[in-house]
């Protein structure tokens, strides 16, 4: 398969680099990126199978380099120091979501998952993708005994 590494830690990517080429021996890295700019254009030329996706990136989120992709017809499997976009990664159908340091038993795992996932999944996840653009910002407010979830749009005065 056919894959992109997009991280903004220059380190990171030759880390993930080689633990692929060590230990996923069906992954070919066919490209790099550290920003959503480079990252747009990069998997636009190459066309890859799985791109292995840091969430924050340069100029922006990977969330906000889908975005810019519109239509997605690559499997991805998110990489990220933060547990924080675990959820919002999984609801855009990602393969999987692996925690810095990567924990080689995990990234196998999540690279043996990619064989199993369709065509189909990757028309969920543009409709996820798009889903998320139309629906409303909620924001989860802290009070002394409880955590709230509001929509910004129900928000009179703050």
């Amino acid at each position: 398969m056919r894959a992109i590494v997009v991280d903004d830690i220059e380190k990171f990517r030759c880390n993930l680099i080689q633990d692929l080429n060590d230990f996923c021996p069906n992954i070919e890295i066919v490209g790099t990126a550290e920003g959503v700019i480079s990252a747009a254009k990069e998997i636009k030329a190459k066309k890859p199978d799985v791109v292995f996706l840091d969430i924050q990136i340069n100029e922006g989120t990977a969330f906000d380099l889908l975005e810019i992709l519109g239509d997605v017809d690559f499997k991805i499997i998110f990489t990220t120091a933060s547990d924080e976009y675990a959820i919002k990664a999984f609801k855009l159908s990602a393969i999987d979501y692996l925690l810095k340091p990567i924990d080689i038993d995990e990234l196998k795992s999540a690279v043996s998952k990619l064989s199993s996932i369709n065509r189909d999944d990757y028309q969920l996840l543009t409709s996820n993708i798009k889903e998320i653009k139309k629906s409303n910002k909620r924001l989860a407010l802290h009070s002394q005994d409880k955590i709230e979830i509001v929509e910004v749009g129900n928000i009179i005065r703050c």
